[in-house]
This record gives structure tokens, C-alpha cells and sequence, in this order.
């Protein structure tokens, strides 16, 4: 098995490799390949050997390389993780940025922010799954770049790459807060969930088959770090009757959200 890592330069890899090193005993991963530009040269060499090193030191025996190449990188691929950022840092600044001096939601998966960081993604998600389609060993590519839920829309449905999962953490930390509030195992434990990644909600959580979902509705608190935590008001969840995804601020409570980042 060769996994091939899109953005290997990202601050998540090291995270990233030590799931890998946690699943190495059930799942026997051959290789490793870490792939990033130029632009990063910088940042991806402190990664990848920071990586490297985390993969020695657990005694680990994969196959392991960081490359410039994308031919190079998903040629053999069975498993694609893309997790690149069109335009590094720059780019989100500028998507966070922009957008405030119209009055506008800056962020990178929703408002003005969001659409401009997935159109400049979509050009190159195209050169790499193509590249998949050519070169790979028919590999499933494994999408966390963001804006995640319309980069996997772009891949599975006008691509045509059906060999396609879109992950954000935002069902997990459902899962995690309610088990933590309901006193449960996670396979326990059952979400009515809708929607797509970034938007999405739940309306209904069950517990070994009961219904626990009034509790959950009362006392679940979930948000991410990088989403200023506003609430909604007491009124708002039960007049919704759904626990909506903290992206969902950005559309629900767009005035105090703004009011928020230009700060």
C-alpha cells in the first residue's frame, strides 16, 4: 500500500503520520509520500523531517520520501490525501481579509473567503486527479482540503472521480460532546445527520435505540478553534430544533459574526 499526501508541508502532517503509526498493526502501509511545491520549500523540509524522525523513532519500517514531483508522488498511489491550501498563507490572509473591507464574510470555507480559496483550488484539484486517473493504482483519494465540501463535489461530480471521501472533524466532534454528555460509548451511540460537511445539522441523537436527543439539544456545546464562539440565544435551538454545525454562525448570526472579525 503507498499512500501519497497532498500538502505534505501542512503543520497537520505530523498528526496525520502518527494515525498512520496507531493503525500500522491492523493496516500494513508500505510507503509514504509526502508531496508539496516549491513555494513551501522552507516549512515542507522541516516537516517532512520531523515526520521522518516521528516514524523512525516508533520503529515504524514504511517506505518514507517528500518530493516536489507530482508524477512521482501519486504514480503507484493507492491512497490520495489531499490536504494543500491553494495559494499557502498568502492566499487565506487574503480570503480572511479581503472580503471586510465590503462588509463581507472573510473565511476560508464559507462567504467570499470560501468561494475564492475553492476557485483557486479547483484548477489544481484538476491537475491531481487527473494525474490520479492516469497513474495511480486506481487510488481513493481522501479530501480534507478546504472548502472541503465543494472540493469533493468538484471531484466526485464534474470530474467524475467517484473513488472519493470528503472529511471535515466537525461529525466527530458531534459524536465526542455527545458521548461526553450522554455518558456513552461512541458505538452507542446514533446521529440523525444532514447535510455536507460544513453544512450540516442534527436532529436527532439515540443511544442503544432510545431517544436522548432533548438532552443533547440542552447541554452540547460544540464549536471549533478557529470559528469565533458566539452563541445564538436561549430561543434559537429550540425554534430550530436541529443542532446546526458551528460553521453555520457564519449564515444564522452573519451580523455579529462580521462584527466579530473585523474586530
Amino acid at each position: 500500500m503507498k499512500i501519497c499526501i497532498i500538502g505534505g508541508g501542512s503543520t497537520y502532517t505530523p498528526e496525520l503520520i502518527e494515525g498512520l503509526i496507531k493503525i500500522s498493526e491492523q493496516v500494513k502501509i508500505d510507503e509514504i509520500c509526502l508531496l508539496d511545491i516549491l513555494e513551501s520549500e522552507k516549512k515542507f523540509k522541516t516537516l517532512s523531517d520531523f515526520s521522518e524522525r516521528i516514524l523512525k523513532a516508533a520503529g515504524n519500517t514504511s517506505k518514507f520520501s517528500s518530493t516536489y514531483n507530482a508524477e512521482e508522488a501519486i504514480s503507484g498511489a493507492d491512497f490520495i490525501l489531499n490536504q494543500f491550501r491553494a495559494g499557502c498563507m498568502t492566499g487565506r490572509i487574503d480570503d480572511e481579509k479581503i472580503p471586510l473591507v465590503y462588509g463581507l464574510i472573510g473565511q476560508e470555507t464559507t462567504g467570499m473567503g470560501g468561494m475564492a480559496n475553492g476557485l483557486r483550488a479547483m484548477p489544481i484539484m484538476e491537475k491531481y486527479t487527473g494525474l490520479a486517473k492516469k497513474i495511480s493504482n486506481n487510488a481513493w483519494i481522501i479530501n480534507f482540503t478546504n472548502p472541503s465540501g465543494m472540493m469533493t463535489e468538484f471531484i466526485v461530480n464534474y470530474l467524475g472521480y467517484k473513488k472519493c471521501i470528503g472529511l471535515c472533524n466537525c461529525p466527530i466532534e458531534f459524536v465526542i460532546q455527545a458521548c461526553m454528555v450522554l455518558g456513552c460509548s461512541e458505538s452507542e451511540l446514533l446521529l440523525r445527520y444532514y447535510g455536507l460537511n460544513h453544512l450540516a445539522w442534527v436532529d436527532g441523537v439515540f443511544v442503544s435505540g432510545r431517544d436522548r436527543t432533548s438532552e443533547v439539544m440542552e447541554n452540547i456545546h460544540v464549536n471549533m478553534k478557529n470559528i469565533p464562539d458566539l452563541e445564538y440565544g436561549d430561543d434559537f435551538i429550540p425554534m430550530l430544533k436541529m443542532l446546526p454545525n458551528p460553521y453555520l454562525r457564519y449564515f444564522y448570526n452573519t451580523s455579529q459574526m462580521l462584527k466579530s472579525q473585523l474586530e
